[in-house]
């Protein structure tokens, strides 16, 4: 993993006192801000993540500190602008702003792919993408395993949380089947009718055709449930 640092602000700064501040805290801003990226690539499968950090803004004087102040992500939802504090114990707080450029291996549509298809391993590929713009893009096949295309993607579009959902296995009306498992096994399955609808794991009341009661139910498959205990 590639870990540049990036040190433009000490260059421009250096016939002020802030050469201090620059030499004792940019590397570590810099460390703060490229850990923080690599665990959120780490969490969401990237492949070789790689962060570029640049300093933005940063105090020109730093306080007087009986230690090295500490470095703290404010807000890192965007890479083009974090928002972090360097902070001595409760003495004081200084606002730092960082950016970062990241860049990974990620999961884009290998193809065309209809709105609602299952999605399959086929159906993905890997690219190395700029991802500043677009951090929740998925790296993980496991993270997109049940999921489907709220619209059409065209081939190469990249695979994010807000183009993906869980499709509606049990709508109501329909009929079901009832599943009652022990260690495993099927024990007892029935017919029955669904009351409402639901996605994997959602309880929906169903209706056993054979005795005519309405047990809760939690949905497992398309167009399977069990009795929940």
């Amino acid at each position: 993993m590639s870990r540049p640092l990036s040190l433009l602000l000490c260059a421009a700064l250096l016939s002020s006192p802030s050469i201090a501040f620059c030499a004792n805290n940019i590397p570590r801003i810099v460390k703060t801000v490229t850990a923080h990226w690599l665990e959120h690539a780490d969490g969401r499968g990237w492949r070789g993540a790689q962060v570029d950090v640049s300093v933005v803004s940063a105090p020109e004087h730093e306080p007087k500190c009986d230690q090295p102040p500490e470095v703290v992500v404010v807000d890192g939802r965007y890479p083009s602008r974090m928002k972090l504090e360097l902070r001595c114990g409760e003495r004081w707080r200084e606002p730092v702003v960082a950016r970062a450029r990241l860049r990974a291996e990620v999961l884009v549509a290998a193809r065309d792919i209809a709105a609602g298809a299952a999605l399959t391993e086929a159906d993905l590929r890997y690219e190395a993408r700029d991802l500043g713009a677009t951090p929740e893009a998925i790296g993980s096949l496991d993270a997109v395993a049940g999921l489907v295309p709220r619209r059409a993607l065209r081939e190469g579009t990249l695979l994010q949380a807000k183009v993906l959902h869980e499709p509606v296995l049990v709508r109501r009306g329909r009929p079901v089947r009832i599943v009652a498992r022990h260690g495993g096994a099927i024990a007892v399955e029935s017919a029955g009718e669904s009351l409402g609808q639901g996605k994997r794991g959602d309880a929906v009341r169903v209706r056993n055709l054979a005795s005519g009661r309405v047990i809760e139910a939690r949905v497992v498959g398309p167009d399977e449930v069990e009795p929940v205990k």
